[in-house]
């Protein structure tokens, strides 16, 4: 068995292989969740490996190791699609990091200042 280092608390571990019966180590992986881990979408997922830097999507989610589950339709397609952009080693990962962080700074940012529409002083009807 080749060595595999321990998963951290945040992220899920993906193995292609199928699981043997007796295998306990089967029991212990986390349960493929509901919901994409980037925009949270409740749609079919596939595996994002962030291990290495697999540069097509059905070669990418069949490798084992660490990463994240992410939408088929939207999620998946965009980090490879931003990996071609980067192209460095360990993209695969730092995509995944870096659109997490844009959308953390879209929704932790203020509100608009939202005004409201001038209205004529005879009438009270908007300009």
């Amino acid at each position: 068995m080749d060595y595999q280092p321990e998963p951290s608390a945040h992220t899920p571990q993906h193995r292609a292989e199928t699981p043997a019966s007796s295998d306990l180590r089967w029991a212990q992986l986390p349960v493929k969740p509901a919901l994409c881990e980037i925009c949270g979408r409740f749609v079919a997922l596939q595996w994002h490996c962030t291990l290495a830097d697999h540069p097509e999507v059905q070669e990418c989610s069949q490798a084992p190791g660490a990463g994240f589950w992410l939408c088929q339709d939207l999620c998946h397609p965009a980090v490879h699609a931003r990996m071609e952009e980067d192209s460095q080693p360990g993209c695969a990962a730092r995509v995944v990091h870096e659109i997490i962080d844009g959308l953390k700074q879209l929704v932790t940012r203020p509100p608009y200042q939202q005004h409201q529409p001038a209205r004529d002083s005879a009438d009270g009807s908007t300009r």
